[in-house]
């Protein structure tokens, strides 16, 4: 079934979604919900396994060349320390419940509204953020590809808590605000 965020297909018994990312020129896998519809299925190790080897396909093997072992494994320490961030940082954005409109809680690299989300700031010295979808931004890093904003290097500095983040109305924007304590 196609939607607006990309094709749903079944594998056993969870529906995967599966987006065209231009900036990346790959297709992102996201293991989704149960067959019934009902609720968020967790990552299990067997619904991640099955959404990398389905982008492995899908990109024909571009994308993560690498055993059935998680891609971070193979990065280096301060990329794999990156990753371990957004991985801390990540969160459900459907049930965080944000009253913002909908353009500000669009991915600047999937250029949709992610289910599992990150805040980053948009570059070292500001202390505005956007809500990344978790995977895209891991796909970044993991390629060692600069920031889509910034151009810099993606780092640690970059990941925010999504407690540490509020949406400031005059600004139009998410704010880190452990930025404003400067």
């Amino acid at each position: 079934m196609s939607t607006p965020e990309g094709a749903d297909i079944q594998l056993g018994g969870i529906i995967h979604t599966i987006r065209h990312v231009t900036l990346l020129d790959s297709f992102l896998v996201h293991p989704g919900r149960n067959i019934d519809g009902v609720g968020v299925v967790r990552d299990s190790d067997r619904n991640i396994l099955n959404s990398h080897r389905l982008s492995n396909q899908l990109n024909n093997r571009r994308v993560y060349e690498r055993s059935s072992a998680p891609f971070s494994t193979q990065l280096s320490g301060g990329h794999q320390r990156v990753m371990s961030k957004i991985v801390l940082c990540s969160f459900n954005a459907g049930l965080v419940g944000f009253q913002v409109p909908g353009e500000h809680l669009t991915c600047p690299i999937t250029l949709s509204i992610p289910e599992r989300g990150v805040f980053a700031r948009t570059s070292l010295q500001s202390d505005v953020c956007c809500l990344y979808d978790s995977t895209a931004l891991k796909e970044l890093v993991s390629r060692r590809l600069p920031h889509p904003m910034s151009r810099e290097a993606i780092t640690g500095a970059h990941i925010v808590p999504k407690e540490q983040c509020h949406f400031d109305q005059e600004k139009g924007a998410f704010i880190h605000s452990a930025s404003e304590s400067r």
